[in-house]
């Protein structure tokens, strides 16, 4: 798969993305590899970054960025299709695992909008999983509250709050097409969704899980102790089809 490696430059770093010489300091040789625009020429266009910073952006530009609504931060985490190539590309788990927390604690993640939304489960994919569920409980922490600005971006047709149902239920679809799901942290005890029946498909009425009052099948996630203990060891499906859905999480 050539795309989108064509626009993946290999020798693009972060540090040029600091005002601060501390910041240049403390990030120096942490991420190496961002996706980039290139000219029509083939040659690499400018790059842009939006860094955070006490709700103000700190804007790097150059006309010729060729991105949108995001920068090379997000979008260089966006290959979605391709994880373990991205990993790779990274220099492997380790130096992927430090390319992200530079996402974070850099101040580069910009929530509000649905490209950085799968980000902090990719820590799970490169071998530290529990990196992904302490961000999680760390974004929902800074994103989401009970006020009338309990949502820090645009709802986008429900996309903020679809995310904080998957990370309530503890899983999330970092590839939406593969039919997989990333395991983070479920933060109540249980939860039971019910899902719908298409109306030209015929129930598995024998089902267990089939729930006839309201015809759909059950999906119940357990995960005792998960408010207060925010890290799964180990878990437990029961789930065999799409008919047969429970999932379990213990410590």
């Amino acid at each position: 798969m050539k795309a989108p490696w064509l626009i993946w430059n290999s020798e693009a770093t972060s540090q040029d993305d600091y005002a601060s010489e501390a910041d240049q300091k403390r990030f120096e040789g942490m991420t190496n590899g961002f996706v980039q625009a290139r000219n029509a020429n083939g040659t690499w266009a400018g790059m842009f970054c939006e860094r955070i910073c006490a709700s103000d952006f700190l804007h790097i530009s150059d006309p010729t960025d060729g991105f949108t609504e995001g920068d090379k931060w997000a979008y260089s985490f966006d290959i979605v299709h391709d994880i373990p190539g991205l990993i790779e590309r990274r220099g492997g788990n380790t130096a992927f695992v430090r390319s992200l927390n530079e996402h974070y604690d850099g101040g580069w993640d910009w929530f509000g909008n649905e490209p950085s939304h799968h980000i902090p489960y990719l820590y799970a994919l490169a071998g530290r999983p529990d990196l992904t569920q302490q961000r999680v409980r760390e974004v929902v922490g800074a994103n989401f509250n009970a006020t009338p600005f309990g949502l820090s971006g645009n709802e986008d047709c429900g996309q903020m709050s679809a995310w904080y149902i998957f990370g309530a239920l503890g899983f999330y679809p970092v590839n939406p097409v593969s039919k997989e799901y990333v395991f983070g942290s479920p933060f109540f005890d249980r939860l039971t969704l019910h899902l719908p029946i298409p109306a030209h498909s015929n129930p598995a009425s024998d089902s267990k899980f089939y729930d006839a009052e309201t015809h759909s099948y059950r999906l119940t996630v357990e995960a005792f102790g998960a408010p207060s203990t925010p890290y799964v060891r180990k878990s437990a499906s029961m789930a065999k089809s799409a008919r047969n859905l429970c999932q379990m999480g213990g410590d």
